[in-house]
């Protein structure tokens, strides 16, 4: 056991560096370092490793555990710098520290309007402030709610606003368990909103668009253009939408709520499930010309091209975030001719993510799409062995329902802890709607294909919209059973991770059929379901 703990832990050299990485961002989150400690101690381990790697190879040998010390410290310190550089409330020019009872705030626009029942919300960025000593420059996000009226849909990416009303500090709801808005609207350097009515702003002359946002955000419209152009039905549409590029707007909040109930939210919320079916594609069409040279390099090069176009149309958000740069790292070592190692792949795409926003950490999507990989790598296999079916049909039947089972595996814990429910009949829907989402991708990517052709995508969108009635319909009909979830689960963070090892010990016995993890395991097990009840 001894052996295979440090076979595993020298194959995988990104989590070596994640884990201190991660403790770094959460010592500072928590516990606040100064700056100057974080400086000093990074300094002082970057020269002790700079000066163990003058000295003869016997002394660096000798060595070797404080050079890995000092590089776990530098990870440690990373993680909280990168922390305190991206709290906006540490820079002087946080718009928190000059705002006053009525300010004049010039801002600038940063996304598209997004309707709402009375009102059209988006977030624009603070530009300048007017003071008692004259304009300062800020920094720092502002969401703006426009009451809905004539004027509020000329405003758009980019355009320039004079706000003449005070800023509101976001705060939550106060309900005890309620989702922490505040801490998720801070970590978008969110911290204030304001409800604007015509009287209440000024829009200025001239656009402030950053090239590549406006370009997207084009090719976004254009998209949906398409889509709402040649899908019929405003349910089925809405769907399309979400499916291909993560756009919610026009979905429907009681199918919404539907998908959430039976356990296939997933199929209409952006992630991996939809990078894997483009990858899959992608290695499809392209495996028949894999025997030439150009293929060779040009093959990968569009793969890794298309991934994060999509992504990039999708939002990148950090569930399509962390597939594109997992894929990513998938394609490169294939490409260089080596064997991945999988839980090293998982952990190096963590860490870039980590690197570019730690506040990624939070994000519940980021924690459950990681959950969901990790759980389906340890116990796809373990699941799918234990029936055994000779029928193809039935075998390819059940190896899909092993993928789902073996994900739920490491999912529930958080699932029980930030949404207090759990949707029983997950097996059965996500078994429906996941093919089925993947021919309605496909037949999407074709739509996009032969735009200009109207007589084809004439029948490929009502192709589309018939699969779409078909799975809202099983969603539907599913969700309205009495026995379809479980829900007022309550489930505290010590109870969740006291779950979380009772999972760990049983794999442990499982996989390696020590009888100790399954002892330990029933121990942990039986302590949940005490302090649960």
């Amino acid at each position: 056991m001894r052996q295979y703990g440090k076979q595993f832990w020298r194959a995988v050299p990104f989590l070596r560096l994640l884990i201190p990485l991660t403790a770094g961002i959460l010592l500072e989150q928590y516990l606040d370092y100064p700056l100057l400690s974080i400086i000093i101690t990074g300094t002082a381990c970057f020269s002790v490793f700079c000066i163990i790697l003058f000295l003869p190879l016997v002394k660096k040998y000798q060595l070797r555990w404080i050079t890995g010390l000092c590089l776990q410290l530098l990870m440690l310190c990373a993680g909280s710098a990168l922390i305190y550089f991206q709290n906006i409330e540490k820079d002087p020019e946080w718009i928190g520290y000059h705002i006053k009872d009525q300010p004049s705030l010039y801002a600038t626009i940063q996304e598209p309007l997004t309707g709402k029942p009375n009102s059209y919300k988006t977030i624009a960025k603070a530009e300048w402030v007017k003071t008692d000593d004259g304009w300062k420059k800020v920094k720092g996000n502002v969401l703006v709610y426009f009451k809905k009226d004539s004027t509020a849909p000329a405003v758009e990416y980019g355009t320039q606003l004079l706000i003449r009303k005070p800023l509101q500090l976001i705060t939550n709801s106060g309900n005890p368990g309620s989702f922490d808005y505040k801490r998720y609207a801070a970590f978008q350097d969110i911290h204030y909103q304001v409800y604007l009515t015509i009287h209440d702003y000024r829009v200025l002359a001239g656009l402030k668009k950053n090239l590549l946002t406006g370009s997207l955000i084009q090719s976004r419209n254009y998209i949906l253009s398409i889509l709402r152009k040649w899908i019929p039905g405003r349910k089925e549409s809405g769907v399309a939408e979400a499916l291909l590029i993560g756009y919610r707007n026009d979905l429907d909040k009681e199918l919404v709520q539907a998908y959430s109930n039976t356990g296939v939210v997933h199929i209409i919320a952006i992630s991996g499930l939809h990078l894997g079916m483009i990858y899959g594609l992608l290695v499809f069409v392209l495996k028949p010309l894999r025997k030439r040279i150009w293929i060779r390099w040009a093959g990968p090069l569009l793969i890794l091209i298309v991934l994060w176009g999509f992504s990039l149309l999708a939002g990148a958000v950090a569930s399509v975030l962390r597939s594109a740069v997992m894929f990513s790292f998938i394609v490169i070592g294939e490409n260089l001719s080596r064997r991945t190692n999988i839980y090293n792949t998982l952990a190096a795409s963590a860490f870039c993510l980590l690197l570019y926003d730690p506040h990624y950490f939070w994000d519940v999507g980021f924690q459950l799409s990681y959950a969901a990989v990790l759980s389906i790598v340890l116990f796809m296999k373990p699941v799918y062995k234990q029936l055994y079916f000779t029928n193809k049909i039935l075998n390819t039947v059940w190896q899909l329902n092993s993928v789902t089972i073996a994900a739920q595996v490491l999912t529930l814990p958080l699932i029980l802890y930030y949404f207090h429910q759990f949707p029983n009949l997950f097996l059965f829907t996500n078994f429906v709607a996941v093919p089925l989402s993947g021919f309605i991708l496909y037949g999407e990517l074709l739509l996009m294909v032969f735009a200009k052709i109207t007589f084809l995508n004439s029948y490929i969108g009502k192709l589309i919209s018939f699969l779409i009635t078909e799975m809202n319909g099983v969603i539907e009909r599913t969700d309205s059973l009495p026995f379809a979830i479980t829900d007022h689960i309550q489930v505290s963070l010590p109870q969740t991770i006291i779950l979380f090892l009772a999972i760990g010990y049983l794999a442990w016995w499982l996989m390696l059929k020590k009888v100790k993890g399954l002892i330990t395991g029933l121990v942990f097990i039986t302590g949940f379901v005490f302090l649960v009840g």
